[in-house]
């Protein structure tokens, strides 16, 4: 994959991710765990914006780059980090009218599927943790 592929990739995860972030923010009276996601969601957000513009900026042929790329390889971290992501905004679908109004006032995640979400979005922060900081190197 190349770095314009790749960043273009990178771009429709931060705007899934964004899209999320926008219906935790609005659901009223969830749990903690709505916070506990918008919190870690929107750090990661933040990294992979930072991973998309070092990747833009990077020159081809830099060894660092091709290092990253394994991130987005088949069945690699954010491939599976947007799987879950789509998990994730399947069960937050927007809808209309009194739909809506039941929607966000109802929390339809179990601590299970809370612990897990938690877990992937972490595992994925470290991931592009410690790639931006290969970069440094």
């Amino acid at each position: 994959m190349d770095a314009i592929g790749f960043a273009s990739s990178l771009i429709s995860l931060v705007q899934l991710t964004y899209d999320i972030v926008l219906y935790l923010k609005d659901v009223k009276d969830a749990p903690q765990d709505r916070l506990a996601i918008y919190s870690e969601l929107t750090s990661l957000q933040n990294l992979l914006v930072i991973l998309k513009n070092r990747v833009e900026q990077s020159q081809a042929g830099d060894p660092w780059l091709d290092s990253v790329r394994a991130l987005g390889i088949a069945g690699g971290p954010l491939e599976r980090f947007r799987g879950d992501l789509e998990l994730l905004a399947s069960k937050l679908q927007k809808v209309d009218g009194m739909k809506k109004v039941r929607q966000m006032l109802t929390w339809k995640f179990t601590k299970e599927e809370v612990m897990s979400i938690l877990v992937g979005i972490e595992r994925t922060k470290s991931y592009i943790s410690l790639a931006l900081q290969n970069d440094h190197l």
